[in-house]
């Protein structure tokens, strides 16, 4: 379950951050009859979040240094994501 989105023989380099990712049918939301009721309302959450973000935060980059994942298999996601919005 836990390379479900990030499977090589899906993703090129399915390790690596990459929030532009083409063609990323991905499992986030289920699937079929798993599927999330909630999944567009969340997208558009997204969509608005992200938009306001960049809207109010222009010069908005990430911190170098390495991207550090949680070691839950079930549950992937970042420990932190460091920021720079000067």
């Amino acid at each position: 379950m836990g390379a479900g989105n990030r499977d090589p023989e899906r993703f090129p380099d399915p390790n690596r951050l990459d929030l532009a990712r083409q063609d990323n049918r991905h499992l986030a939301f289920g699937w079929a009859a798993h599927f999330c009721f909630g999944a567009p309302l969340a997208r558009l959450e997204g969509q608005v979040a992200f938009a306001t973000l960049l809207n109010r935060f222009p010069n908005i980059s990430l911190e170098p240094g390495p991207i550090v994942w949680r070691e839950n298999l079930g549950l992937r996601g970042l420990k932190a994501l460091h920021i720079n919005w000067q």
